[in-house]
């Protein structure tokens, strides 16, 4: 499974999410994520376009990985901006160097309700890639809804179709209160987003 790791240096804390390689429309590739990984970390913001200490990395295990890039720039939804939802939990970063060559990208797909897989970094099970499967449902407000087991450090893992391979959301949240996993739903508007320049 194409996955990347990412870490977000802000001052005396780093942030680790997850992500994968996706294409842009006129060429190229990026990396899509969650909007909160590169948004709001503590309440300190970044600002969009200034993607301050963003790294990605390739093939990440307990450390050691094959490649790592940092980021040109970031694009967020200004709906997630303004109301910091669920459903626009997602982001994309630009890289200073193309990590896809060896790797491949993921495409996009509008989702519906099926089986899904999700991987990424939980941190529980320490700097290495895990992946679950089962049935994410799409809710009416835009989010998919899940009870595969996810952890921080796999925000912003892609929510894949367990045939095609094909993303269909991101990975937002977690809530164990409602024994309740969160992601943001693909469709048209928000693919042409994250592939639009």
């Amino acid at each position: 499974m194409n996955q990347y790791y990412l870490s977000l240096d802000s001052k005396l804390y780093v942030y680790r999410c997850s992500g994968a390689v996706v294409p842009k429309n006129l060429g190229g590739s990026r990396i899509l994520t969650a909007a909160h990984c590169l948004y709001k970390l503590d309440d300190e913001k970044l600002i969009e376009g200034h993607p301050v200490g963003v790294s990605v990395f390739t093939g990440y295990n307990n450390g050691n990985y094959d490649e790592v890039s940092s980021a040109t720039s970031i694009k967020l939804p200004a709906e997630y901006i303004n109301t910091l939802a669920n459903q626009y939990d997602f982001g994309v970063i630009d890289l200073a160097d193309d990590l896809s060559s060896r790797v491949g990208v993921l495409d996009l797909e509008v989702a519906t309700n099926r089986n899904v897989k999700i991987g990424g970094y939980p941190a529980d099970l320490g700097q290495r890639q895990y992946i679950m499967s089962g049935p994410a449902t799409l809710e009416s407000n835009g989010r998919l809804h899940y009870t595969i087991d996810t952890f921080g450090g796999q925000s912003g893992a892609p929510i894949l179709d367990n045939v095609n391979n094909r993303i269909i959301g991101v990975h937002s949240a977690g809530y164990r209160d409602l024994d309740l996993n969160l992601g943001a739903a693909l469709d048209s508007i928000k693919i042409l987003f994250i592939k639009s320049p």
